[in-house]
């Protein structure tokens, strides 16, 4: 799979503690289009307990909007330090590169520390405790930090080669498989 939107990095030296019911995102911009099918977050934690689900919001003039995929309840005690959490979007969403998206989390239940980068900003919304599934539309933000999460989508590119149509270019009137070299009018392709 590659990266489509968000950061690979997990060197952020902030962290935010989050509480049950806080639903949060931070705006990111879509590098590759492609199909996002999970989400990552890194997180940093002393040994709590936490529930959550990883989702991706729409963006609407600024603010996260409609909500356009969720993953299932991720869950468990975290291991001390810092590690990612990943999980599977229950269906696959399709991305467009240069279009804003929000990626971030329902948190349930308990209580853990995401790791913040320091570039961007996150909107947060204070849900019903007990909620148990990301809003959509989002809705009005309760506040705003000034960093953004270490968050990420991972997915298959479009066009990049990895899909199953067979690529072909055209040269002096036929058509030829591009990931082969064939020698037309003297000229290698």
């Amino acid at each position: 799979m590659a990266v489509l939107i968000g950061t690979t990095d997990q060197t952020g030296a902030a962290n935010t503690f989050f509480f049950d019911a806080s639903q949060d995102a931070t705006k990111r911009t879509c590098d590759t289009s492609g199909t996002l099918e999970s989400l990552t977050m890194v997180v940093r934690n002393s040994s709590v307990s936490m529930s959550l689900k990883l989702a991706i919001w729409a963006d609407s003039a600024g603010a996260p909007g409609a909500l356009l995929g969720q993953t299932d309840v991720v869950s468990g005690t975290a291991a001390v330090g810092t590690f990612e959490v990943t999980a599977d979007l229950l269906a696959t969403v399709a991305l467009t590169s240069g279009t804003d998206y929000w990626l971030g989390f329902l948190a349930y239940g308990a209580t853990f520390n995401a790791v913040n980068s320091g570039t961007a900003g996150t909107r947060g919304r204070n849900l019903t405790a007990g909620t148990s599934s990301p809003a959509n539309p989002f809705g009005s933000h309760d506040y705003t930090l000034t960093e953004g999460m270490l968050i990420r989508g991972d997915g298959t590119a479009s066009g990049g080669g990895g899909g199953t149509e067979d690529q072909f270019v055209r040269v002096s009137g036929v058509w030829l498989p591009s990931d082969r070299q064939a020698r037309a009018n003297g000229v290698w392709v």
